[in-house]
Formats: C-alpha cells, structure tokens, sequence
C-alpha cells in the first residue's frame, strides 16, 4: 500500500513537472495594491483591444491586487507591444495544425510620487491548434493571446514582488 502511494506520488510528481505544466500563484493575495492607469494594446494585432483589456484586470482581479487610484500602492502602465505567431507543425497536405504565439508586454509601475520602480518588457509563448473551422480557430488564438498575457502578468507578478 506504501510502495503504491509513494509510485503514485512519484508519478504525478514527473507529469506535473515534466510536461511543460506551470504552476500558477493565482488565488494568492499578492502583496500589493495596483492602479492601471494605462492599459493599451499598441501591437498589429487588430480587434483585442478589449480582450487585453480585461484580461489584465481580471489577472489583477484574480490576485487580489486592483484597486481604485485613492487606495493603490502603485499605478501602473501595461503595453501590449507585439503579438507574432510561427507554424509549429505542419501536416503532409501543408495545412498547419498548430502555431506558437508569443505575445510581449511593456510593464512600467510607479510609486505614488511618481517615480518608476519597475519598468520591464516581458513575453510568454503559448502554442494553439488551428483547425478547419475558421470560428473555432480564431477562439483557439484568442485563448492563447489571453494565455499568453496572463502567463508574462505572473512572471510581473513574481518580479515584482521579489526585486
């Protein structure tokens, strides 16, 4: 009965750590407060201006660190800056059956007087799968955009809270 508990722990040891999975810090209260003053989307990408929008404040929302300008810690400044996607595998009929998207944020944060205490450029790459629907596609990329950007917002996060 040991030996099987102790393999099953082992087990789930290797897969959750050996394929690629990341565990997340969400649901944690984070040690600050911020205000996002500015949360822009200057990349090519057309049409996710809102869906970046939310995602960074529901990022912030899900840990607990979006306040208001008159209670936050800090104020801060997230650029969508880029949004590029390569094939990742192609099938032998050449249609492309997954893509990696990498998306790259500006994250500047500044104390209450105003003085930068954080200015970074991070990114996060996230594959997704195309498929012959043009709906479903254009879902899987959205997804993975979102993915994307709250991937970089917990490394913010954990670079922040560590400097």
């Amino acid at each position: 009965m040991i030996k099987k508990a102790v393999l099953l722990t082992l087990l789930m040891t290797v897969f959750v750590y050996g394929c690629g999975y990341k565990m997340a810090v969400t649901g944690t209260k984070a040690a600050f407060k911020i205000y996002p003053a500015s949360i822009e989307n200057v990349s090519k990408e057309a049409n996710i201006d809102h869906l970046f929008e939310n995602e960074v404040k529901s990022y912030f929302s899900s840990i607990n660190a979006l306040a208001p300008q008159s209670t936050a810690d800090y104020v801060g400044y997230v650029t969508l800056t880029g949004v590029s996607s390569s094939a990742a595998v192609k099938l032998t009929s050449g249609q492309t059956a997954t893509f990696d998207l990498y998306a790259t944020l500006n994250i500047t944060v500044k104390d209450k007087a105003g003085n930068e205490i954080f200015v970074k450029s991070l990114g996060s790459s996230v594959t997704y799968n195309q498929t012959s629907s043009l709906s479903a596609s254009v879902s899987n990329r959205n997804n993975a955009i979102k993915q994307a950007v709250r991937d970089a917002l917990e490394t913010f996060r954990y670079e922040f809270e560590n400097r």
